[in-house]
């Protein structure tokens, strides 16, 4: 971090010595070029310090150094998005010209449609440039065309009638045209993400299984319905959200099946991820007219894919099905597995059950994810606790929805950076939510000391938070980097409409950050820069009508951000975040 510092120093003094050249320039008859001089740190070092830089950082360099622009523009153009922003963590703006439409107040969709365009015709007037052999990453996600898109000039890519429909618009068969032709721009492209469920853009998956480079492809927004036509090896991710329950033509719903057959087409997949929806809530149950498939049908003949990552999220296994992928997987290279929201007998704790009785599968995990709605699950999970005890190496771990009662199952892996345990504000007759004593927080500490996030629940009342929990966190996790610390609203569970809906004073801006002014000075200078302070519950889900607490909560949630004081005698920085219209309206 101490040479991160140093560079951005060496950056903002370069942009100074650039605006006092200019200024010089302009009092002289030297018209020569001159551009900043940067201190001599080799190449070799710029190549590990750019990946840190912010995109603003890196346009800068592009304008002061001839000898850094290469390195500097190969890490602005690695990642593009073509499109409106997916819905995933993966997803970086990465051109200086989306901050600049976005200060201008354009319309978000607008904006990206406009940015993407600039980026098509950038890499196709200089396929050989710099920009285009740059790019190592592509993502697609849907795009929305606009009736004031007028100027013609995506229109000139799409060759035939049958690409523009009657409005003027772009077809989708336009539109994979213009895909493919950017793919067969870009020489050096070595991911592929893509995220629309609609269409299936059958031919730029050829086009990306035919390009020179080879590149990998994630398709994020599968449902079933694609069909196979032979392997498809270049594929590494896939996820899909497939609803059993929806008619399929005049026939039975086959895309569970059909997704069957894209997953065991995908010999080298790495990650993947089935999650089932369509039958829950609404006044009306599903009218079901024909044969439903809710579950893969394995045979054992099927050759499983060197799986990396796992995630089920409402996925039905049977007995039979599980038998084959605990003989078929090969479980040793499996270091992920994510279950949830979703929970259904066969999916979440009959997992954990088999895991355990199976021996050896679980040995190899390095990160855990176990996710239930507040409705769907209980504070304790037996079979969760037995499976963590059941092994030793886990890196990182997500418990959201249950409560670990046995501490051991979690100082059983002593190597954890990130830890997640999160009991959800429900209705308990009296009694309090479960959160770690402070005995806890010592053993935790004790036990995994390479701790680097955390997040748990922390208890307040009407006089304050449990000091003898913060006297114990303070001093504590020596190499903390980000705490989150998750409090209740305070929920009436028999809430009347004649009395307040809260017994907790409401948690506001100012209580954190008198908090976080407390905990700073206590802990003293620490690796730890960020701390988070939340209240509100995200796993809910009505089938129907919300109860009348859900109001409430809404408009009590609340997520503060406070990174610690530069120095002595700094400020707190503070960031709040709050729900958006309707729910923080009076």
């Amino acid at each position: 971090m101490n040479v991160l510092r140093r560079v951005m120093s060496i950056i903002r003094a370069d942009d100074l010595v650039t605006e006092t050249t200019t200024e010089s320039l302009a009092n002289t008859t030297d018209t020569s070029r001159h551009t900043a001089r940067i201190p001599p740190l080799g190449t070799d070092i710029w190549y590990l310090i750019i990946p840190y830089l912010h995109r603003r950082e890196l346009y800068n360099l592009c304008l002061v150094s001839k000898s850094l622009h290469p390195l500097a523009v190969s890490r602005l153009y690695h990642t593009i998005q073509i499109g409106r922003e997916p819905q995933s963590e993966n997803w970086c703006a990465n051109l200086l010209e989306l901050h600049e439409m976005q200060e201008a107040g354009e319309e978000w969709h607008y904006m990206t449609w406009k940015l993407s365009r600039a980026l098509f015709r950038r890499f196709q007037g200089d396929p050989a440039g710099p920009q285009a052999r740059g790019v190592r990453v592509l993502e697609i996600s849907s795009i929305q065309q606009y009736e004031h898109d007028d100027d013609g000039e995506w229109e000139e890519e799409a060759q035939e009638d049958e690409d523009v429909d009657e409005d003027g618009m772009i077809s989708e068969p336009g539109l994979e045209k213009i895909f493919i032709a950017l793919v067969e721009t870009l020489p050096c492209l070595e991911l592929v993400r893509i995220h629309p469920q609609k269409p299936n853009h059958d031919n730029l998956i050829r086009a990306v299984a035919g390009h020179s480079n080879n590149p990998r492809l994630h398709l994020l927004g599968e449902d079933g319905s694609r069909v196979i036509d032979g392997p498809m090896p270049n594929i590494t991710a896939l996820h899909a959200k497939v609803n059993p329950w929806h008619p399929q033509g005049d026939g039975p719903n086959s895309h569970m099946l059909q997704l069957q057959k894209l997953l065991f087409a995908c010999t080298n997949l790495k990650d993947f991820s089935l999650g089932v929806w369509g039958n829950y809530g609404g006044c009306m149950a599903p009218r079901v007219e024909h044969e439903m498939v809710f579950s893969f049908e394995l045979t054992g003949e099927e050759t499983f894919p060197p799986l990396e990552s796992l995630s089920f999220d409402g996925y039905d296994m049977e007995k039979e099905e599980w038998a084959h992928w605990q003989d078929k997987l090969d479980w040793s290279k499996m270091t992920s597995l994510k279950v949830g929201p979703q929970h259904s007998p066969y999916s979440s704790v009959a997992l954990f059950r088999r895991l355990v009785r199976s021996g050896v599968h679980a040995n190899f995990l390095r990160s855990l994810t176990v996710t239930c709605w507040a409705t769907d699950g209980n504070d304790s999970c037996a079979s969760l606790e037995k499976l963590l005890l059941s092994f030793k190496g886990l890196e990182q771990l997500t418990v959201r929805g249950h409560f670990i009662g046995d501490k051991h199952a979690v100082f059983n892996h002593p190597g954890l950076k990130k830890l997640c345990l999160h009991a959800i504000e429900r209705d308990r007759r009296g009694a309090p939510r479960p959160v770690l004593k402070a005995a806890d927080l010592a053993g935790l500490d004790a036990a995994c000391s390479d701790l680097e996030d955390l997040e748990i629940d922390i208890c307040r009342d009407n006089s304050g938070w449990a000091k003898d929990v913060i006297d114990n966190l303070a001093p504590r996790f020596a190499n903390l980097r980000r705490l989150t610390l998750h409090s209740e609203v305070g929920l009436k569970w028999d809430w009347k409409r004649d009395e307040p809906p809260l017994h907790l004073p409401a948690f506001d801006e100012a209580m954190a950050k008198a908090f976080a002014a407390l905990f700073f000075s206590q802990r003293g200078q620490s690796k730890l820069k960020l701390l988070t302070v939340k209240t509100g519950e995200d796993l809910r889900r009505f089938p129907q009508w919300s109860p009348a607490y859900e109001r409430h909560e809404r408009r009590a949630t609340l997520t503060v951000r406070i990174r610690a004081p530069r120095g002595n005698g700094g400020e707190l920085e503070v960031e709040k975040e709050t729900l958006g219209w309707p729910y923080n309206s009076g």
